[in-house]
């Protein structure tokens, strides 16, 4: 719970370092910030979902749990934002085009992308994660931050303005080694790797 009090205020100074403007229209015209976000159905997600929708537009991207996903929008719109979700599966990357050019088209701009996806991981020796697992774990955040970069990074570079970003939420387990979490921390030091070559490479 802390750390999500943590991150909903780092989201909170950066959304309003940006000057962003609150809607409540559904008019395309009116929408002056357009955010899509991937895995919002629930937990850090809907809590990220709800923070920038107070100040933007969002697509919600789900890959199987469409009821929740549909509740966090219904949220979001019952406290006067903009919401419209969208199937995605993160791992494939012609799904990740066709969600992000889904969002560009029914809000009629992307500012930015947020990827806060993520499958549950196995707290256990790395030896005792089972193959499977770990295949699942890779694909979606590994393989999906490398699709989101890929995909994401021509479309942000058309949208005029200078608030274009890409968003990773990963963990403090980046910061120190921890018994057991090598399923958790091994992913997300490769996708700290995505990140810092694409600071290195491009400018949005």
């Amino acid at each position: 719970m802390a750390l999500t009090s943590l991150l909903v205020q780092e989201l909170h100074h950066y959304l309003r370092s940006s000057e962003l403007i609150i809607m409540s229209s559904s008019d395309k015209s009116t929408v002056h910030k357009a955010v899509a976000i991937v895995g919002a159905s629930g937990g850090l997600g809907q809590a990220i979902a709800e923070r920038i929708a107070q100040d933007a537009a969002v697509t919600l991207g789900y890959r199987s749990n469409k009821t929740a996903t549909e509740e966090v929008a219904k949220s979001i719109t019952d406290a006067g934002g903009k919401a419209y979700i969208a199937q995605v599966d993160v791992s494939n990357g012609d799904s990740v085009k066709k969600f992000l050019k889904e969002a560009e088209a029914h809000w009629g701009r992307l500012d930015s992308i947020v990827l806060a996806s993520g499958p549950k991981i196995s707290i256990c020796p790395i030896v005792d994660v089972s193959d499977e697992t770990f295949r699942i774990v890779v694909e979606t955040e590994v393989i999906g931050g490398f699709n989101i970069i890929k995909r994401g990074i021509p479309m942000l570079r058309k949208q005029s303005g200078k608030d274009r970003s890409i968003l990773f939420i990963l963990s403090t387990a980046l910061l120190r080694t921890l018994a057991y979490d090598g399923c958790s921390a091994v992913p997300k030091m490769a996708c700290l790797g995505l990140i810092r070559q694409t600071a290195r490479q491009v400018a949005i």
